[in-house]
């Protein structure tokens, strides 16, 4: 009843993140008490914080953040990306070198790349302080002009999102009443990401008569001069076409994701009694929309014709970024204005999902008597319709294709630097029924030593999918109350998850996910081209391909056992303490691209290889280097196919203590909540390829035993302490994250491996409140608080942003102030 306001600023002075929240509540009655109406509306918003707000996210580059460390120089905290705005080239054909008198410029496959002049390994100048040299750039040589990723990255996007909920209540007999619910959801954001890069999907070929191409012709077509045609050079009059590889259009700048969502939710329903039988019937239609808008995207098509002119407003990658500033994430000598426009697009997807609900349910508390009480019950059936679209934007659905004529190769995303997606869709119909028994064995009334109260429940339930086959799952649970102060309780069931309908139509589903060449990286530190160990090992951006195939549900089961203690000596105490476990088989999962080399490694090692992973033809200087390592010859990676498949067994046990006390006081009531949870156990199979990879010495991901690492800590606690004394309120809450080790940095100290350790984290919060009663039938609420009280930092990690975002908070010391007013 009434109306209700409430406004909220915060900040976090270390990131300078602001964020503002407004909430209205209103309810009132009508049809003189028979119905009730309610609306809620919140509206929040984010502002945006760059990566150089925190020392940690600001550069891809976190090798100087481990001065004084036994890690000091380790290079895997180093994930600048060598493609930048100093381009790769491979000469086409492909296989002919370049050479000047004699003297290769090239490596054997004819690549070579742009450099700033005076450096290691320059064997060509060719003005513009810049020269060529041969194959790819050299991380111990050249990382100060990688392109630093993080830096132009924001560690949180521009973000608004709206709230309207509604709902009644109308009663249409003592007996009977009809309810309802309506809301919607809308949510905008903005967020610029890293330059977009030419990925191996697209064949981009730069023709011999780009204006800017130092191997071009010595006279265009319609007979002009070629001034940038270098002299010196072995190469025909008609000069080359070259391939543009793993360069990084850096002159057009970030690009900028925007995305809206908007989600609505209706329900009708109605509930009552018939006899001795409580009834709840209603119907709910709930849809999502996502639109997602990348601007500053870039056409392949447009792109490869601004190479093709052979007049100066033709783009230029063969001016390399200009002076080097140490990070590498502005290109100072970019292309015109009007040059970059002439090739920028927006790409779009959309998405959308709907559920459709109908169920009936019916409880009794009372069906019969037993000895020990009233035998209770419940049952119910359900029938839902699911269904998701996958609208992708039409370059790169394949309705707008990449064709380069000089290779006549067809790609199917026209976006540079966007995997070519399909369209997908799918929907299912599911029909389930269930039911539940509480069944009372002992009561208080018997008077049995030890044995207070005893109830058992017996529960099931059946689902029918129309798209993956049917199940049934039982539920046992009881409870044991020994004394008034002590009761045990436990319980055994079987659980199941669909694959969602996305892993279900998945048909051909493209990303770039950060992937590790462990193959050519193990023929570097075997032929001790490289130092150190795995965890040096260069990764890089690939396409992974993942399909759908012939997927089962997951199966899981579930044990807890656990006590609940309420000392007759103290009141208002209440401790738990209880384990549990889940051991799910057939886990819908994908191996990830870094452990499908890792197998391809394996396997080459021995002979032969991973047919996942997709390779070009090694060059003769890949076969010499994997032949001196005693490894089967691997060309460039192309992509890696990481299907989805039902995985072997997942196992997760841990134990959950919680402590709740309620002091009352004539001067106050203290609460004090505590709850601490510890992971004993996640483990993912197949442990038998994890084992064989673990002896490689390579990280393995997402395999064997988890707990402990890669943001897995087995110690989560949390703690609360409150006062409250009329419009008075005062309170702390603690938390802490146990540390945890990260097995893609390591170091070899006295022979045994040692993983970078992700530090344990935790923090302080301070809140304080005092509720004035300022009008007649009206009063305010004003709080403050501070999360984070002493401004501890995430644990370093070699993470993007440089922490795990989902065991620790980057925000850092963050002040709140909160007014409410109710009418």
């Amino acid at each position: 009843e009434g109306v209700s306001v409430t406004g909220r600023y915060g900040y976090g002075p270390s990131t300078e993140r602001e964020d503002f929240l407004f909430t209205l509540k209103a309810g009132s009655e009508f049809a003189d008490g028979k119905g009730h109406f309610s609306v809620f509306a919140d509206y929040n918003r984010r502002s945006p914080v760059p990566t150089s707000n925190l020392e940690q996210a600001a550069s891809s580059n976190r090798t100087p953040l481990l001065e004084g460390t036994d890690f000091e120089g380790v290079t895997a905290f180093d994930n600048r990306s060598s493609r930048g705005a100093f381009g790769y080239f491979d000469i086409v054909p492909s296989g002919a070198l370049l050479t000047t008198e004699g003297e290769q410029l090239s490596n054997s496959a004819g690549r070579f790349h742009l450099q700033p002049a005076g450096r290691d390994g320059c064997r060509f100048d060719i003005g513009n302080d810049l020269c060529i040299d041969d194959g790819f750039f050299s991380r111990s040589q050249d990382a100060d002009f990688y392109y630093d990723i993080d830096a132009t990255r924001q560690l949180y996007g521009k973000r608004q999102r709206a709230n309207f909920a509604s709902n009644f209540l109308y009663e249409l007999s003592p007996r009977h009443e009809l309810y309802g619910e309506a809301s919607l959801y809308y949510a905008r954001s903005r967020r610029e990401f890293e330059a977009a890069r030419v990925l191996s999907t697209a064949r981009i070929i730069i023709p011999a008569d780009n204006y800017w191409n130092p191997l071009g012709p010595v006279r265009f077509d319609d007979g002009r001069p070629n001034p940038n045609r270098l002299d010196g050079l072995d190469i025909p009059e008609e000069g080359l076409a070259l391939q543009l590889r793993d360069y990084r259009v850096v002159d057009a700048g970030p690009r900028i994701a925007r995305v809206e969502n908007i989600t609505y939710r209706a329900l009708v329903g109605a509930r009552g009694m018939f006899g001795d039988w409580d009834y709840d019937t209603a119907i709910l239609h709930s849809e999502a929309r996502t639109t997602d808008r990348l601007s500053n995207s870039i056409s392949s098509t447009l792109f490869r014709e601004a190479l093709a002119r052979d007049t100066p407003d033709a783009y230029n990658p063969f001016n390399g970024a200009g002076p080097i500033d140490g990070t590498h994430t502005v290109d100072n000598t970019p292309n015109a204005p009007d040059i970059i426009d002439s090739f920028l697009v927006d790409v779009e997807k959309a998405g959308e999902t709907s559920l459709t609900l109908a169920d009936f349910r019916l409880s009794n508390s009372a069906l019969f008597t037993l000895p020990a009480g009233a035998l209770s019950a419940s049952l119910g059936v359900e029938a839902r319709h699911e269904s998701f679209s996958d609208d992708q934007d039409p370059r790169s659905d394949g309705t707008i294709t990449f064709f380069d004529p000089i290779s006549e190769i067809i790609s199917q995303s026209d976006a540079l630097g966007n995997s070519p997606t399909n369209d997908s869709d799918g929907d299912r119909e599911v029909f389930s029924a269930f039911g539940e028994l509480i069944v009372p064995l002992i009561s208080p009334e018997m008077n049995i030593p030890l044995v207070r109260d005893v109830r058992v429940q017996f529960a099931g339930r059946y689902e029918n999918f129309s798209d993956v086959g049917d199940v049934f799952v039982p539920r046992v649970a009881g409870s044991w109350s020994l004394t008034d102060s002590v009761m045990v309780r436990g319980s055994y069931s079987q659980g199941f998850r669909a694959p969602n309908l996305v892993q279900v139509n998945a048909a051909g589903v493209s990303r770039i996910n950060a992937t590790v060449e462990y193959v050519e990286c193990a023929a570097l530190l075997e032929t001790g081209q490289l130092q150190g160990d795995f965890s040096d090992c260069e990764v890089t951006s690939l396409e992974n391909i993942r399909d759908g195939g012939d997927l089962e549900p997951e199966d899981s089961t579930n044990i807890n056992i656990g006590v609940v203690l309420t000392p007759s000596f103290l009141d208002n105490l209440v401790v738990t303490a209880d384990y549990w476990e889940v051991k799910q088989d057939g886990v819908v999962g994908v191996l990830s691209g870094s452990n499908q080399v890792g197998i391809d490694l394996l396997l080459r090692q021995q002979g032969s290889f991973n047919p996942n992973v997709i390779r070009e033809a090694p060059t003769p200087e890949q076969v010499a280097l994997y032949e001196s390592a005693g490894i089967l010859p691997a060309g460039d990676l192309i992509r890696v196919l990481d299907p989805y498949f039902n995985l072997d067994r997942r196992t997760i046990r841990g134990i959950d203590m919680s402590l709740d006390y309620v002091l009352n006081t004539d001067i106050g009531q203290f609460t004090l909540y505590a709850n601490a949870a510890h992971l004993l156990e996640l483990s993912q199979k197949p442990s038998g390829l994890a084992a064989e990879l673990s002896e490689l010495g390579l990280p393995v991901t997402n395999l064997g035993r988890l707990e402990g690492i890669n943001g897995n800590p087995t110690w989560r606690a949390n703690a609360t302490v409150s006062w409250r004394n009329g419009p008075y309120r005062l309170g702390a809450s603690y938390e802490y994250v146990s540390a945890f080790d990260e097995t893609s940095a390591s170091i070899n100290v006295d022979g045994e491996t040692q993983f970078w350790r992700v530090e344990s984290w935790d923090r302080l919060n301070l809140f304080a409140s005092v509720r004035l009663n300022t009008f007649e039938d009206s009063r305010s609420t004003l709080s403050l608080g501070v999360r984070n009280v002493f401004d501890e930092e995430a644990p370093l990690a070699d993470e993007r942003y440089g922490h795990f975002g989902k065991a620790h908070s980057a925000v850092g010391r963050y002040i709140y102030v909160t007014v409410r007013h109710t009418f």
